[in-house]
């Protein structure tokens, strides 16, 4: 619900930046809320974080895990909270490499306030990633202290998604390359049309 409901927002901000004169979009939130409108209606390079990511976590790894807020913790794959990191690791064609959305107990809001005992918490999961599922890299959530943590205190690779995503959108700006037309044609533009 709330993903459709910011879903213009973001792309409004999106349009506001490319007539603003910046190069890339690098969009905030993992569940992505307007990256595939946007990707349609500008012709700089749009990145999400999740899509970022994954993309990032399949270069260094061999399977990966997000580690997210969620109704209890532990692995939520297939729950409620978690079906739209899945859908969209799928959508990617990552889903072979998910090997978990774990959760630390708490809402998005709260994770500010929670600033100590955050990072034990994402730990304990980040730790419950590798053993039991099988990941090599983990995809954090939260600040960049709190992520900063996880890499110091882990032997695998922690991916912030805000850096990823701007560092892709970064690297696609510099590269002059963005999300091809012919699959993200311009609204109410036909492919058949751009032949």
């Amino acid at each position: 619900y709330d993903v459709e409901l910011l879903s213009m927002l973001h792309v409004e901000a999106a349009q506001a930046a490319e007539q603003a004169g910046y190069a890339a979009v690098a969009m905030g939130c993992l569940d992505e809320p307007g990256v595939q409108a946007a990707k349609e209606a500008l012709d700089i390079p749009v990145v999400g974080e999740t899509e970022a990511s994954i993309h990032m976590a399949s270069m260094v790894g061999r399977r990966f895990s997000f580690l997210m807020p969620g109704e209890t913790a532990g692995n939520q794959r297939g729950a409620y909270g978690s079906r739209c990191i899945e859908d969209l690791v799928r959508m990617y064609g990552f889903a072979d490499k998910l090997a978990s959305v774990r959760s630390v107990a708490g809402k998005t809001l709260e994770f500010a306030a929670r600033a100590e005992s955050l990072p034990k918490a994402m730990l304990e999961q980040a730790n419950l990633a590798m053993s039991e599922d099988g990941a090599d890299v983990v995809i954090g959530y939260g600040s960049l202290s709190v992520i900063g943590q996880l890499k110091e205190q882990l032997p695998i690779p922690v991916i912030d998604p805000i850096q990823a995503s701007a560092m892709m959108a970064e690297s696609l700006a510099r590269l002059r390359i963005a999300q091809s037309k012919r699959a993200y044609p311009m609204p109410g533009i036909l492919i058949s049309e751009q032949e």
